[in-house]
């Protein structure tokens, strides 16, 4: 037996996932009086408490145990539990009443036989004022990390949650627990839009986001939105030629050496009529944009591939490397690499990470480029790759025999610094049934991914 039950602010889904069930949908005490199988909840952990009970009056009634954040685990001795982190909802909610008790049934758990004696059950979850992000894919998390204090602020910024499309901005010191700055940013809801990190010249420099582009479902956007501080977006007003309305392309910013300033360059993406660029557009300030005219040998138009600034170990140059895509029939495995946006060279035609798209590209703490999951034109994958130099690539895993974290892709990676550590997150995605992840993990090595928030609880 397994019931899982899901929070999502404002969105509220119990979903029963019953085995061997009588009539009524629960599952029936056989003649032995046993019962084989688990039970999962499935939750938002953060700081607040929960209380759980449970009863089913065609079984044996028994008094309701309720259980605390704080306690749990002393007044749980006879059961198993992953996950021991606190609910964060924004109310008292119930989010399902299984209605379920047993009265010395034997029950098989993962590391072998137990009983309940009495012991009753029902689901209210109570919070203190925290709260955190819907589940979502196609969103955008950026980290800007204070040059003082080496601590990087996340910010995630709108998507989809499968239903509607988000406009909402969302802050976090630590990457578990999250502010809503915004749930109606003046930038219109969307999902595959992109987010980069750049200085603003025209405000004293300081470290600004930069929204671009995306899709409402119908519409693609070329417009683009900035903010320092994620509660306040201003539009910006792009002077002469600009880049066509697109989404699912990628952004990068770095030291233009034609210039000596920072820039962003858009690189790729889609139009709403299938058109799928191979071009790329530059631009210091985020109103004058200009085409760059490219020499010799250009990657082939694409979508949903990912780029990421990362040091060249053959020339100890920053540049822009490109991984995968999408060319409208086929998912590819080429790695691209530029210095200035202008001249590109292919590092590999078939990187051994396989073909792919929608997946993820970070630099570690080492200056290895990370690429993390992902889909292909057959496969949903929950990998993590490294290279130095974008040629060869290996595979990382935890000692389990594979990082541990869902198989997704439209999900979000970011590197930031807490305290001294570095730690690479992996915000949410989509889910191979189409459905969002509400989860979050984390990793300090690459190799080992520690569940953030959205543990299960198993009994």
């Amino acid at each position: 037996m397994k019931i899982r039950a899901t929070y999502k602010p404002f969105v509220i889904a119990a979903i029963l996932l019953l085995a061997s069930c009588s009539d009524d949908g629960l599952p029936a005490p056989t003649a032995s009086n046993s019962l084989t199988g688990e039970l999962n909840i499935g939750f938002w952990a953060g700081p607040g408490t929960f209380n759980l009970s449970f009863s089913y009056p065609k079984w044996t009634t028994a008094t309701a145990l309720t259980l605390n954040s704080t306690s749990y685990n002393d007044q749980l001795r006879e059961t198993k539990i992953t996950g021991t982190h606190k609910v964060p909802l924004d109310a008292p909610v119930t989010l399902f009443d299984a209605d379920l008790s047993y009265d010395d049934v034997d029950y098989t758990i993962t590391d072998g036989i137990g009983k309940i004696r009495k012991f009753s059950y029902t689901s209210t979850f109570q919070t203190d004022t925290a709260s955190l992000p819907t589940s979502r894919y196609g969103h955008q998390v950026v980290g800007m990390t204070n040059s003082e204090t080496s601590v990087t602020t996340f910010y995630m910024i709108g998507g989809t949650d499968g239903n509607a499309m988000l406009n909402d901005v969302w802050k976090s010191m630590d990457g578990i627990n999250w502010t809503p700055l915004t749930l109606n940013a003046p930038f219109a809801p969307r999902f595959l839009h992109r987010v980069v990190v750049m200085n603003d010249p025209g405000n004293q420099d300081k470290p600004t986001m930069w929204l671009i582009g995306g899709t409402d479902g119908t519409n693609a956007y070329n417009d683009i939105y900035k903010s320092v501080d994620g509660a306040t977006w201003e539009e910006v007003e792009v002077e002469g030629t600009t880049f066509s309305s697109r989404y699912i392309f990628s952004l990068a910013s770095m030291k233009d050496p034609a210039t000596g300033s920072p820039a962003i360059f858009l690189i790729g993406g889609r139009s709403t009529a299938g058109v799928r660029y191979n071009e790329v557009w530059k631009s210091a300030n985020g109103s004058n944009w200009t085409k760059v005219t490219t020499t010799g040998s250009i990657f082939s138009g694409r979508t949903a591939h990912q780029s990421i600034v990362a040091k060249d170990p053959s020339t100890g140059k920053d540049a822009i490397w490109i991984t995968g895509g999408y060319d409208g029939s086929h998912a590819l495995g080429d790695v691209w690499k530029s210095t200035d946006g202008v001249a590109w060279t292919r590092t590999t035609a078939a990187g051994t990470f396989g073909t792919r798209y929608h997946h993820q590209l970070v630099v570690l703490k080492s200056g290895l480029l990370c690429l993390i999951a992902g889909v292909n034109d057959s496969y949903l994958y929950n990998d993590a790759w490294t290279s130095a130099d974008g040629v060869t690539w290996s595979q990382l895993s935890d000692s389990g025999g594979g990082a541990r974290f869902g198989s997704r892709y439209l999900h979000q990676a970011v590197v930031g610094t807490l305290g001294t550590t570095p730690t690479t997150w992996i915000f949410g995605g989509q889910k191979s049934n189409g459905t969002a992840f509400s989860d979050a993990w984390k990793t300090t090595d690459g190799h080992a991914f520690v569940q953030g928030y959205g543990a299960t609880v198993v009994f």
